[in-house]
């Protein structure tokens, strides 16, 4: 009978994160995070008191600072090969923002193209690094 090869994570090291659960804890962030802008959009008024504003702004950053602690945690769980694909993600992903955001600017200043709101780039960097993700997976199998 052949033994199991695979690593066995160390004694005190928690295993590791499955990919759904993974991806569905990212989903609920990028979800929330969204959800946030949206509601701002809709119920939020420039006439709106200042410590509504202010509760909706820390609600904003302790969303986002939810979400960027979820993914370390889950970086930290993954196996050696794992958190290398997962690292290689970030940087193409992260490259892929800011090519785009660079040439969205220089766009938007030379011509009458709007400014993208920055309050897209959080969204727009989850998207992409998921679907980079995604093609590195495949590419990997």
């Amino acid at each position: 009978m052949p033994e199991n090869l695979m690593p066995q994570p160390a004694e005190n090291e928690p295993a590791p994160i499955p990919p759904m659960k993974r991806s569905l804890i990212e989903g609920v962030f990028a979800f929330l995070f969204v959800s946030g802008i949206l509601g701002a959009d809709r119920f939020l008024e420039p006439t709106t008191p200042a410590p509504v504003i202010a509760a909706f702004l820390l609600v904003m950053a302790l969303i986002l600072t939810a979400w960027f602690g979820s993914y370390v945690i889950i970086l930290r769980r993954l196996d050696e090969l794992m958190r290398a694909l997962e690292v290689q993600s970030l940087a193409i992903s992260c490259g892929i923002t800011m090519w785009f955001l660079t040439l969205w600017g220089v766009a938007s200043f030379l011509t009458p193209l709007p400014d993208l709101p920055l309050i897209f780039i959080a969204p727009f960097t989850a998207g992409v690094y998921g679907a980079v993700r995604f093609v590195l997976a495949i590419a990997y199998r």
